[in-house]
Protein backbone atom coordinates (compact mmCIF):
# COMPACT_ATOMS: atom_id res chain seq x y z
CA UNK A 1 0.00 0.00 0.00
CA UNK A 2 3.10 2.16 0.86
CA UNK A 3 4.29 1.72 -2.70
CA UNK A 4 1.24 2.30 -4.26
CA UNK A 5 1.16 5.79 -2.19
CA UNK A 6 4.33 6.73 -3.26
CA UNK A 7 3.58 6.26 -7.21
CA UNK A 8 1.06 9.01 -6.92
CA UNK A 9 2.83 11.10 -4.51
CA UNK A 10 6.05 12.85 -4.93
CA UNK A 11 6.13 15.71 -2.36
CA UNK A 12 8.70 16.42 0.62
CA UNK A 13 5.87 16.15 3.09
CA UNK A 14 4.58 12.72 1.65
CA UNK A 15 8.26 11.12 1.16
CA UNK A 16 8.78 12.70 5.13
CA UNK A 17 5.59 11.06 6.62
CA UNK A 18 6.66 7.33 3.99
CA UNK A 19 9.84 7.24 5.64
CA UNK A 20 8.95 7.35 8.96
CA UNK A 21 6.41 4.54 8.21
CA UNK A 22 8.76 2.46 6.56
CA UNK A 23 11.05 2.71 9.57
CA UNK A 24 8.30 2.05 11.93
CA UNK A 25 7.30 -0.82 9.73
CA UNK A 26 10.73 -2.54 10.07
CA UNK A 27 11.06 -1.98 13.37
CA UNK A 28 7.54 -3.42 13.88
CA UNK A 29 8.68 -6.23 12.06
CA UNK A 30 11.86 -6.89 14.44
CA UNK A 31 10.15 -6.73 17.63
CA UNK A 32 7.18 -9.64 16.12
CA UNK A 33 10.29 -11.62 14.62
CA UNK A 34 11.85 -11.47 18.61
CA UNK A 35 8.60 -12.58 19.62
CA UNK A 36 8.56 -15.52 17.43
CA UNK A 37 11.92 -16.92 18.51
CA UNK A 38 11.18 -16.61 22.44
CA UNK A 39 7.47 -18.03 21.81
CA UNK A 40 9.85 -21.06 19.99
CA UNK A 41 12.29 -21.07 22.12
CA UNK A 42 9.46 -21.56 25.30
CA UNK A 43 7.61 -23.83 23.40
CA UNK A 44 10.94 -26.07 22.57
CA UNK A 45 11.54 -25.86 26.53
CA UNK A 46 8.23 -27.22 26.70
CA UNK A 47 8.38 -29.97 24.70
CA UNK A 48 11.52 -31.00 26.57
CA UNK A 49 9.96 -30.83 29.31
CA UNK A 50 7.26 -32.80 28.57
CA UNK A 51 9.13 -35.72 26.94
CA UNK A 52 11.77 -35.34 30.09
CA UNK A 53 8.64 -36.18 32.41
CA UNK A 54 6.18 -38.12 30.09
CA UNK A 55 4.41 -40.33 33.32
CA UNK A 56 4.35 -37.10 35.13
CA UNK A 57 4.58 -34.00 33.37
CA UNK A 58 0.25 -34.24 33.73
CA UNK A 59 1.26 -33.22 37.28
CA UNK A 60 3.34 -30.61 36.87
CA UNK A 61 1.97 -26.47 37.20
CA UNK A 62 4.17 -24.60 34.62
CA UNK A 63 3.78 -20.65 35.83
CA UNK A 64 1.84 -18.10 34.08
CA UNK A 65 3.82 -16.23 31.35
CA UNK A 66 3.26 -13.04 32.58
CA UNK A 67 6.24 -11.28 30.96
CA UNK A 68 5.61 -12.64 27.39
CA UNK A 69 2.11 -11.87 27.59
CA UNK A 70 2.87 -8.34 28.50
CA UNK A 71 5.71 -7.83 25.64
CA UNK A 72 2.81 -9.36 23.35
CA UNK A 73 -0.18 -6.30 24.73
CA UNK A 74 2.57 -3.86 24.42
CA UNK A 75 3.26 -5.05 20.44
CA UNK A 76 -0.31 -4.87 19.84
CA UNK A 77 -1.00 -2.00 21.78
CA UNK A 78 2.24 -0.10 19.57
CA UNK A 79 1.38 -1.74 16.05
CA UNK A 80 -2.39 -0.84 16.90
CA UNK A 81 -1.43 3.03 17.25
CA UNK A 82 0.67 2.49 14.26
CA UNK A 83 -1.86 1.35 12.08
CA UNK A 84 -4.25 3.74 12.92
CA UNK A 85 -1.86 6.51 12.34
CA UNK A 86 -0.86 5.00 8.74
CA UNK A 87 -4.35 4.52 7.79
CA UNK A 88 -5.35 8.18 8.36
CA UNK A 89 -1.87 9.18 6.46
CA UNK A 90 -3.43 6.72 3.76
CA UNK A 91 -6.28 8.06 3.76
CA UNK A 92 -5.00 11.87 3.08
CA UNK A 93 -2.96 10.71 0.52
CA UNK A 94 -4.65 8.44 -1.47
Amino acid sequence: MLDDLAKRNNGDEFHKSASHFQNQLIIHKEQLDILKHNIRVHEDFLVGEAQKEANTIHRRLFGDHADERDKLETFEKLFGEMKAEFLEFAGKWS
